[in-house]
């Protein structure tokens, strides 16, 4: 690989305070996913209220079905509890390793 691709597929030195340090694996796993569904709620939320706001999609990606379905905000909470179910069921499944959290935020 190159040096771009090495640097743009390994963590980035961002994320070296939740890099686990000697065996602290699941306490970096706690805060990535907390950091991770606590960022993502505003923005979802705002995509979600803005829509509503300016009475259509910007993204538009639609088909005749998304027109006969209004936008409803709330929904961002339905789409999050997806989040709620993945976080725990990835703690659980990634290896406990660095590596393993190391592809974790790759992922993410």
């Amino acid at each position: 690989m190159s040096s771009l691709e090495t640097r743009l597929l390994s963590p980035w030195p961002i994320w070296d305070r939740l890099l686990p340090a000697n065996g602290g694996v699941r306490s970096s796993l706690v805060r990535i996913s907390v950091l991770t569904i606590i960022t993502m709620l505003p923005l979802y939320g705002l995509t979600n209220w803005m829509q509503v706001w300016i009475g259509r999609s910007v993204m538009n990606p639609q088909i005749g079905l998304d027109r006969e379905i209004p936008a409803i905000p709330e929904s961002v909470w339905i789409y999050l509890g997806l989040f709620w179910f993945a976080y725990p069921i990835l703690l659980l499944l990634v290896p406990k390793t660095q590596a393993g959290v190391k592809s974790l935020i790759t992922t993410l």
